[in-house]
């Protein structure tokens, strides 16, 4: 990896890391206010709920959106007004898939905190709940960086270079081979676009002359 694209991974990166907090946060608290406890059945719940929910995670989006736009730039050569149109349809694409996404997570969620199990004497006991925090962190790293990298091979007309965070923590048989390949933008091969597994941290660089 260049000291520049190793510059540009790391500036999106800290963005979105911060983009990620924030959105984990206030998925957390939507759980804990309109879902947690909750004896009324998932999908009513996301008939009342489901506006602020899609509100919040659109925000999200677009704003993750944005950054790949940003990265993205410094191969776009002209300004296309047909992208804008493409870039409006893919962020309502994402924010529904990202929706969904939640409310299976949540169901889960609601259901380990309804389940009980039955000890060494017979009594009943409710099971150990799932982490909250640890769904809400996985589900704000999927919405942002999952966004990024879209934004990124969306709207870069160059190639991209899939880089990891070159750490201890990359996956050494998804992550790691792939560190350095670089594919068209417009043609960036399913098992090679970011996230490949919970968690990944992997990113799509944009590379071309003005880098």
């Amino acid at each position: 990896m260049s000291k520049e694209t190793k510059r540009i991974r790391n500036r999106v990166v800290r963005e979105l890391t911060t983009l990620e907090n924030s959105l984990k946060r206030k998925l957390l608290a939507f759980y804990n206010k309109y879902i947690k406890g909750s004896l009324v059945p998932i999908e009513q719940l996301k008939l009342r709920h489901n506006t602020i929910l899609g509100k919040m995670i659109q925000d999200a989006v677009k704003e993750a959106y944005g950054k790949g736009q940003d990265l993205a730039s410094v191969t776009i050569k002209e300004f296309d007004i047909n992208q804008v149109i493409k870039d409006a349809t893919e962020i309502t694409t994402i924010t529904t898939l990202m929706v969904n996404s939640f409310w299976r997570t949540a169901q889960k969620l609601l259901l380990r905190e309804t389940e009980f199990k039955l000890t060494e004497d017979k009594q009943l006991e409710e099971r150990p709940m799932f982490d909250k925090n640890a769904a809400m962190v996985a589900t704000a790293s999927l919405v942002v960086f999952d966004t990024l990298n879209r934004s990124v091979m969306g709207n870069s007309n160059g190639e991209v270079e899939f880089t990891t965070a070159h750490d201890s923590n990359v996956d050494p048989s998804l992550c790691a081979p792939k560190d350095g390949e670089r594919y068209p933008a417009n043609d960036v091969p399913l098992d090679s676009q970011p996230p490949l597994h919970r968690h990944c941290r992997c990113v799509l660089v944009p590379i071309g002359e003005e880098v």
